[in-house]
């Protein structure tokens, strides 16, 4: 479906026009059924639409392709989607810290219910290769980098209107993984290189560990491992007091 779609209005005026050849309605006006090359549609089939996908104006994709930015565009695809088409998947839970052992996709379903069904934002998304992380955000608490991401967004805003800056989230930067190198492929290795130091990206996603001395209080975090020729998710989480100075906010550009 397009994304100019049919007003419900639109298409309660055009089912009242049609004939009873084409179209027909019970004595109440309910039930409307249209025929279409052979095909019969209800009218709540119809008005059943898919959310759109929010886009930057002209105006600010412009601005934003000016000032060095590539525009992506996220779909609302979930982890658990991404598990299934078989993309790389490495955590280490707090439970195995001691070992060092980095886990498979099936523990992380077992210690972090819930987080592989969260979507993705669906919306266009815009992010600066050559300033990823935000400047300043290391050896921030969670609290301050979140600040920090709104005063960006406030400069931002004046130079580029219609747009906002946000902290990222866990699904948004599971999408990022996937997307960014296959609308870039050129650029794939300089966005892996980003984390080939350690670094990770903090999230505002609450994590609901199994284990009691983790749930309700700590936030994902997410960085990037390379298995063979395949790049994975690597998720942990910490307490959002924890600070390091590879623990950094990165800003995600979004339609105001």
């Amino acid at each position: 479906m397009s994304r100019k779609e049919t007003s419900e209005a639109d298409l309660s005026r055009f089912l009242a026009g049609m004939t009873d050849g084409i179209g027909q309605t019970d004595n109440e006006g309910e039930n409307v059924t249209l025929y279409s090359l052979g095909k019969q549609v209800s009218e709540e089939t119809l008005l059943n639409k898919e959310p759109e996908i929010k886009i930057f104006t002209d105006e600010a994709r412009e601005a934003l392709e000016k000032a060095g930015y590539v525009v992506l565009e996220l779909t609302g695809k979930t982890i658990q989607d991404y598990i299934d088409d078989g993309k790389p998947l490495f955590l280490n839970p707090p439970k195995y810290w001691d070992t060092g052992t980095v886990t498979t996709p099936s523990i992380f379903l077992n210690y972090y219910p819930g987080l592989t069904t969260i979507p993705s934002r669906k919306s266009q998304v815009a992010i600066k290769i050559e300033d990823f992380f935000l400047s300043g955000s290391d050896n921030q608490p969670l609290e301050k980098q979140e600040k920090m991401v709104d005063e960006f967004s406030e400069s931002l805003k004046k130079y580029i209107p219609g747009v906002k800056a946000i902290m990222l989230t866990l699904p948004d930067c599971a999408a990022l993984l996937w997307t960014y190198p296959k609308t870039y492929p050129k650029d794939a290795k300089l966005f892996y290189s980003l984390f080939e130091n350690g670094a990770r990206i903090r999230t505002t996603t609450k994590t609901e560990a199994i284990d009691s001395d983790f749930a309700d209080t700590n936030f994902a975090e997410v960085g990037y491992m390379k298995d063979g020729e395949n790049y994975g998710l690597d998720i942990n989480h910490f307490k959002p007091s924890v600070i390091s100075d590879l623990l950094l906010a990165a800003p995600l550009i979004v339609p105001a």
